[in-house]
């Protein structure tokens, strides 16, 4: 399938999100500091609410596409 290069562009947002929600787990885990623990999963639960809206948009973009080669 031809991606177009807003495809490429959502799914490199996802990748690199995904990479950073990878480094908040390491940081929960390192940090001694309950504060920072606590910080680094809110934003780890956001960022994953933004990942879930970025792959509904590279769907959406998708289907649109598929629609109008009909």
């Amino acid at each position: 399938m031809n991606h177009s290069p807003e495809d490429r562009i959502l799914e490199e947002t996802l990748s690199k999100q995904k990479e950073l929600i990878e480094f908040y787990k390491k940081a929960i885990k390192q940090s001694a500091d309950q504060e920072c623990k606590d910080l680094f999963k809110s934003l780890a639960k956001s960022l994953d609410s933004d990942m879930t809206s970025v792959a509904e948009e590279i769907a959406k973009h998708r289907m649109e596409r598929k629609l109008r080669e009909q």
